[in-house]
């Protein structure tokens, strides 16, 4: 649903907070603010009210000085974003800079509702030891987000040292995020070095310590590229060490590229936590399976779903130092023709299958 109107976007906050609002001016500041297209915030949003809400529509921006966050959400704030517009860290530079967050949650912070159909963007960050701001990073309670359009993690660049992308999205704390539903780009961000810099781009979605119910991914989420340096290492996809119940992708998730003198690539996802069930669509077919595949690492899910969808498009495995194991199936609503699919799992050891393993028997695609 896009908000493309300050009178659509006020009604929609309206009725989330049982509130009435003034959509005619511009308002910077807490609990309500409102950013109409023409408008810049320019010194950033901080909300500390419970409700509180922020609302940009198309054409309005906040951004905020070097290295600040644009909006902020403090510790005691419960609030409502909807972004139609541009929110934008601070750009910084110098040794050791970090750019800007485009948005941060505050430990104890309470996000009721992100719905993003705008950019949601990390300062760059330029100088030796520098780091790319996240674009979206939440240490407090976080509802959902659906976002159809960017979220995008800073930049970072050096001459001589190391240099690191910002995350895209960010999650940590202890609490339950319902879901996220990605049918746009989700991308860290990219890290640029000269050849006596080491470049480390950022993932595209780090989930440090909170469970995720619900993550959907219909779009893009990828890591940043790295280049230039001595040392490059391309950024991951997903990033997962804490908990995901159902990660469902008919996008892609996909490692960020790299070049250099020596590199390290990324991968889609490097999960080190827990993720219970894993449907999976994207990849391709038997000559396409070592560049379209979901590449993974580490810890296995669970439950391992393919999504088919027809003979040339169906969901590829691509497995890296794998632990652990997980029971296979077929997701519900695939269409299978007769015939067979190549490729399936690439990299999976028979000790990596648990349960009953008859439909990959069953549709010839047996374990590499």
């Amino acid at each position: 649903m896009k908000f493309l109107n300050i009178k659509s976007s006020c009604i929609f906050i309206a009725a989330l907070l049982g509130a009435s609002c003034n959509a005619l001016g511009q308002t910077c500041s807490n609990p309500n603010a409102s950013v109409a297209a023409g408008q810049t915030c320019s010194s950033g949003v901080t909300l500390t009210s419970n409700p509180s809400s922020v609302q940009v529509l198309l054409g309005g921006e906040i951004t905020n000085s070097a290295g600040v966050t644009a909006l902020s959400i403090s510790a005691s704030a419960n609030s409502t974003i909807v972004n139609d517009g541009v929110i934008l860290g601070g750009i910084a530079s110098g040794v050791a800079s970090t750019g800007g967050y485009g948005v941060s949650g505050a430990i104890l912070s309470t996000i009721f509702s992100v719905v993003n159909t705008g950019s949601i963007t990390g300062g760059a960050a330029s100088g030796n030891g520098s780091t790319g701001g996240y674009g979206f990073s939440s240490w407090g309670n976080l509802s959902g987000i659906t976002n159809s359009a960017s979220i995008t993690g800073g930049a970072g660049s050096s001459s001589d040292s190391n240099t690191f992308g910002g995350y895209g999205l960010f999650t940590n704390g202890a609490s339950t995020t319902a879901f996220i539903n990605n049918s746009g780009s989700i991308a860290g961000g990219n890290a640029i070095g000269t050849s006596t810099a080491n470049t480390y781009a950022g993932s595209g979605f780090n989930n440090n310590s909170q469970t995720i119910t619900l993550l959907t991914n219909s779009g893009s989420i990828t890591g940043g590229n790295a280049s230039g340096g001595t040392n490059n290492a391309g950024g991951t996809g997903i990033d997962n060490s804490r908990i995901i119940t159902t990660l469902t992708n008919t996008g892609s998730i996909t490692a960020g590229t790299v070049s250099g003198v020596s590199t390290t690539i990324g991968y889609g996802i490097r999960n080190s936590g827990t993720i219970t069930t894993l449907n999976n669509a994207q990849g391709g077919n038997a000559s396409t399976a070592a560049t379209t595949a979901l590449t993974y690492k580490f810890e296995l899910p669970a439950n391992y779903n393919i999504i088919i969808n027809n003979a040339a498009n169906y969901g590829q495995l691509f497995g890296t130092s794998l632990t652990g194991s997980m029971i296979f199936g077929i997701y519900s609503g695939s269409t299978i023709n007769k015939g067979t699919y190549s490729s399936v799992l690439s990299g999976v050891a028979s000790s990596n299958l648990g349960g009953n393993v008859r439909k990959l028997q069953w549709l010839y695609l047996g374990a590499d």
